[in-house]
């Protein structure tokens, strides 16, 4: 037993040291510091909280006119440009590979980039909670990593640009549910996602001690709060999106 043990701490172990030294040949020597510290960290005890939200799309929600200069990405545009802090331009391609969408956002004089946004179909992962692989249906996007450049803040990029990303996916796609995860001290993030519609209906709590996974999932909205305990399983995007 203490041999079976020992081997899957290595191999763990292991992951993460592949995970940090890629960092490093990508990001440099300070984030790949920062990098181990943090996976050193995570790797014996994990403690964090989210709010997940949702958003029923129709067409008369989506009846809006925005002048903003977005489209939906292409390999092309990953290009000198590209400076999103979620992925690097690598992971970028690889996630357009997967049929995952980027939305980007453009100053009409400089060329700039002026929002990021990431929508993932089908199989996907939300790293905060600790969850890779996760199959949804097909008619759920999740909206994931927005980002603007901080020159170019206080404008409601974000907003403006998450109603384009809607009416698109509506428009476009077998999509007419949202939803997206935010953590509760993000106050810009959650302030955005509830000004453009999205109602929170799940508050989860996650632990992770040496490789076990435990979550505690509570429904939000209704008088009757239900809670349930479970660790991550086939169900577990059924756990998730049970309110929808």
């Amino acid at each position: 037993m203490n041999i079976i043990l020992r081997d899957i701490g290595v191999k763990l172990w292991t992951k993460y040291i592949r995970k940090a030294i890629n960092h490093y040949n990508e990001k440099g020597l300070i984030s790949f510091i920062k990098r181990i510290w943090y996976l050193s960290g995570s790797f014996i005890f994990v403690y964090r909280k989210a709010i997940m939200y949702q958003k029923q799309l129709t067409a008369s929600s989506l009846n809006f006119t925005d002048n903003l200069n977005i489209n939906r990405a292409s390999e092309e545009d990953i290009d000198e440009e590209y400076n999103d802090i979620w992925y690097t331009k690598k992971q970028a391609l690889e996630r357009l590979s997967k049929g995952y969408m980027l939305f980007l956002a453009k100053d009409r004089d400089k060329g700039e980039n002026t929002f990021y946004g990431w929508n993932e179909f089908l199989n996907i992962s939300i790293p905060w909670l600790g969850i890779e692989n996760l199959n949804i249906p097909s008619n759920i996007g999740y909206i994931t990593g927005m980002y603007v450049p901080w020159q170019y803040r206080g404008r409601l990029l974000s907003k403006r640009s998450l109603k384009f990303i809607e009416k698109y996916l509506f428009n476009n796609t077998t999509v007419d549910r949202i939803f997206a995860v935010t953590s509760p001290t993000n106050v810009a993030s959650n302030g955005i996602i509830r000004s453009t519609g999205y109602i929170s209906y799940q508050y989860v709590k996650y632990f992770k001690i040496i490789g076990f996974k435990l979550y505690i999932v509570e429904s939000l909205g209704n008088k009757k709060r239900k809670r349930k305990i479970f660790i991550q399983n086939s169900k577990f995007w059924n756990v998730f999106m049970k309110s929808l």
